[in-house]
């Protein structure tokens, strides 16, 4: 039903015709007549109706509004096919989300529904999280993959710092394959071999002046253990000239300290 007050109008939101009410000060229902016929007096012949039947004076009869159903607005639509494609990452989700709020939130039309909005927004907010999700995996499997262009890793230079400063960078790099291997089953692998091909990129072979030690079973929680060490060096990574023979070390935790090789000695074998 399209609803008009007097005098106003509205347009039909299932045609599109333009709805008018009756114009304000003008009877529906006409008083009884006072005139010759009340009086006695011969009547006057009256004119003939023209077609149709109204006669030319009577006011338009008061339209009545037509049943109409319900109304889906385009923003609504725009919700509900935005959802649907849920296949392509955020785009189409902040796309419906928007389009969706935007159809709930401004006022409405008669009969006007907005479950296509709703429908379209409870999707994009069920795919949006499982696309940040696939996101996060692949910017951690990119950091863990190293892409390079014919060489597996960086060679060792021939300055004694870089020397230093590429052993602490390779030792880094091992750790962390070792840590993706332990997440994967639950332990730390026995050799670097193992690594080669999954969380390592093919070609990789242990660096020489490094040493990785396999870590028992009483250790596998113990981050003091020490997991990698390097030969003697006397540069530090910074460029320092160490007073005494130095070596590198890398725990189960992932730090990598400088320590005279006297103290590192104590410290295998207590280990």
């Amino acid at each position: 039903m399209v609803e008009v007050e007097p005098g106003q109008s509205a347009k039909c939101g299932n045609c599109g015709d333009l709805v008018r009410g009756p114009r304000p000060g003008v009877p529906t229902d006409r008083p009884p007549a006072v005139g010759p016929k009340a009086l006695g007096e011969p009547v006057p012949p009256a004119k003939a109706p023209p077609l149709g039947g109204v006669p030319a004076s009577a006011p338009p009869p008061p339209t009545v509004g037509l049943p109409i159903g319900p109304v889906t607005r385009a923003a609504s639509i725009v919700a509900f096919v935005s959802g649907l494609l849920f296949f392509i990452p955020f785009v189409t989700q902040v796309l419906a989300i928007c389009a969706g709020v935007y159809a709930i939130a401004r006022p409405r039309r008669p009969n006007e529904r907005v479950i296509l909005a709703w429908i379209g927004m409870v999707i994009a907010l069920v795919a949006l999280p499982g696309w940040l999700y696939v996101s996060t995996l692949f910017v951690a499997a990119a950091r863990t993959a190293t892409f390079t262009m014919g060489r597996p890793y960086r060679p060792i230079a021939d300055e004694p710092w870089e020397m230093t400063s590429a052993l602490v960078e390779q030792m880094k790099r091992i750790h962390r394959g070792a840590s993706a291997y332990r997440r994967d089953f639950g332990k730390w692998p026995s050799d670097v071999d193992v690594l080669v091909g999954r969380s390592l990129p093919r070609g990789f072979r242990m660096p020489a002046g490094l040493t990785y030690r396999p870590v028992p079973d009483s250790e596998q929680r113990s981050y003091s253990w020490v997991l990698i060490i390097s030969d003697e060096v006397e540069v530090g990574p910074d460029g320092e000239l160490l007073g005494q023979p130095h070596r590198l070390i890398c725990r189960l935790s992932g730090k990598v300290e400088l320590l005279p090789a006297p103290e590192v000695s104590v410290l295998l074998n207590t280990q």
